[in-house]
C-alpha cells in the first residue's frame, strides 16, 4: 500500500495537504489533511461514496507527550454531505452528518462532534472542505462514467 501526501496550502501556522492511498487492485482512498506546523492538530477529511466526506480529529495527548497524536473521533463515524460540516470564522467546527450514501434516515437524526479550532485555521479548513466536495463529486461522476462504460 503506498501513500501519497501533496501541501496545497501553507499560511499563518497552517498546512493542508492532499493525500491519496492505494493498493494494488483497490480503488484509491482520497482526503485532505489540515495541521498546524507542528502537526500538534490534525482534521482529516477523507473522501467517501456519493458527494461526502468523513471528518476525523487527532490532536495531541497532552504536552507531556509532544508529537503523540490520539484520535478523538475514532468511535464516532461521521459522514457529512455538503451543508452538513462548517467552520465559523472564531474557529468553532461543527459536523453533524446524516450517515453514509444510501442510509435511510427517516427521522431526521444527525450524528458527529464540533471542536474549537485555534481562529488561524479557518481559511485552511474552508479551503479543505470545499476541495473535499470537488473531490467527491469528481469521484462520483467517474465511477458514473464508468458504469456507463462497462
Amino acid at each position: 500500500m503506498s501513500k501519497e501526501w501533496e501541501e496545497i496550502y501553507r499560511k499563518d501556522g497552517v498546512l493542508v495537504g492532499r493525500w491519496e492511498q492505494s493498493a494494488p487492485g483497490i480503488a484509491g482512498s482520497i482526503g485532505f489533511d489540515v495541521a498546524d506546523e507542528k502537526w500538534s492538530i490534525r482534521l482529516r477529511l477523507s473522501i467517501e461514496d456519493g458527494d461526502a466526506i468523513s471528518p476525523g480529529l487527532d490532536m495531541e495527548w497532552s504536552p507531556a507527550r509532544p508529537g503523540e497524536l490520539a484520535n478523538f473521533t475514532y468511535e464516532i463515524r461521521t459522514v457529512c454531505k455538503p451543508g452538513e460540516i462548517t467552520i465559523s470564522d472564531s474557529g468553532t467546527l461543527i459536523a453533524l452528518g446524516s450517515g453514509p450514501a444510501g442510509f435511510e434516515n427517516a427521522n431526521g437524526f444527525k450524528t458527529g462532534f464540533s471542536v474549537d479550532l485555534p481562529a488561524n485555521f479557518v481559511p485552511a479548513v474552508r479551503l479543505a472542505i470545499e476541495a473535499a466536495f470537488a473531490a467527491a463529486a469528481g469521484r462520483k461522476k467517474e465511477r458514473k462514467e464508468r458504469r456507463r462504460g462497462a
